[in-house]
């Protein structure tokens, strides 16, 4: 269950590719107990109802969802929780974060992982204190980001400059870049997809605006960035929860060399951008929900999927809490250097940065729009 079509077309092809790939790797290998894993996929058109009515619609036919991804996967959560089926994939609204019956390879409740924030809060403290915030008027956008807000907020960070109101549609952010410098800011915050973040590095090259500290969103780790933004991307900041899974740390970490290899071959493009990442994952958290099952009903696969304490994809991530909802805490800074992501000069050469207690802020205080 994804998005294909709607205001935002293609959106999400990553999800399906990535779920296609981890078939065709599995399959490679004899299946599942020496069956063919075959996907359906279902488009939600960006819309939640829409959703809900695609997901009854497969609820009945599919042993599980494995990999979906929406921004409104609240629509389908009542379908897949009253049917008590096994959903093994990136939740992103409340309502689906919430269902028992989901398990996300990373999950991410309300708030951020603080530490590699901190990091930057000491390296760029004027800009932690002239922080921009944007967001799309969309619902689970708006609570992530204000989660996010709210965390960053509880560690010192201030904004000085805020728009929530960006249409789905929207291109030109020329506006917002000549209020950001208006307003004296030094650092962003926006939680959206690669093509946004391009246009509005495009507007704030053109308005002549160099941030200290541009954190895009983990999700900017995207090959589709770089060449839509140009020269505009560079000085980017990424504060990223998983390894660099585009081919640069393939040599160190056989799971993302397989993930590219696959992920390529039925792309026939570029490796693939964080949602076919947890498409990938998923698959991988369904497998171990599967063995520690010990069975093939619905019933084997979420008991299993309840076991599932400590999930790293293979070394991907660190160590993430499936079953209790709980997220992984390493992480890495991701720099875009002459139009290239590189690895801060801050992380170790390879592997990631692992606190040593939980520095995860949850924030309680948000409800979604």
């Amino acid at each position: 269950m994804t998005t294909l079509t709607g205001p935002v077309p293609g959106i999400f092809q990553d999800v399906v590719y990535g779920v296609d790939a981890f078939a065709a790797y599995m399959n490679s290998q004899g299946g599942i107990c020496g069956r063919k894993l075959v996907f359906d996929v279902a488009d939600d058109d960006l819309d939640a109802s829409q959703n809900q009515t695609a997901t009854a619609s497969l609820a009945n036919s599919v042993f599980a969802f494995v990999g979906s991804f929406s921004g409104v996967d609240q629509g389908g959560a009542s379908v897949i929780a009253s049917g008590n089926i096994p959903y093994a994939a990136e939740a992103i609204s409340e309502q689906a974060e919430s269902d028992a019956t989901n398990f996300s390879p990373t999950p991410v409740p309300c708030g951020l992982n603080l530490a590699g924030y901190q990091y930057l809060e000491q390296k760029y403290p004027n800009a932690a204190q002239h922080m921009a915030v944007l967001s799309l008027n969309q619902p689970t956008d708006l609570y992530e980001t204000q989660c996010q807000q709210a965390a960053l907020e509880s560690i010192g960070y201030k904004f000085v400059y805020s728009d929530e109101n960006i249409a789905l549609t929207q291109t030109d952010f020329s506006s917002d870049a000549q209020a950001m410098k208006s307003a004296g800011a030094e650092g962003l915050l926006f939680v959206a997809t690669a093509s946004y973040y391009a246009e509005v590095a495009t507007a704030m090259q053109n308005a002549g605006l160099t941030l200290q500290l541009p954190t895009w969103d983990d999700n900017a780790y995207d090959p589709a960035f770089v060449p839509q933004a140009g020269s505009a991307a560079n000085g980017a900041t990424i504060v990223s929860p998983v390894q660099m899974y585009q081919g640069e740390d393939a040599g160190s970490n056989p799971t993302i060399a397989l993930l590219d290899k696959y992920f390529e071959a039925v792309s026939g493009g570029p490796p693939p951008n964080e949602y076919g990442l947890w498409a990938w994952m998923s698959g991988m958290l369904f497998i171990q929900g599967l063995n520690a099952g010990g069975g093939l009903t619905r019933a084997d696969l979420l008991k299993g999927l309840s076991t599932v304490t400590s999930f790293t994809a293979g070394g991907i991530q660190g160590p993430a809490n499936p079953a209790a909802k709980k997220p992984p805490l390493c992480w890495v800074v991701i720099n875009i250097v002459n139009q290239k992501f590189v690895r801060n000069s801050g992380d170790p050469a390879s592997g990631m940065n692992c606190p040593s207690t939980q520095t995860y802020d949850y924030v309680t205080n948000v409800t979604e729009h």
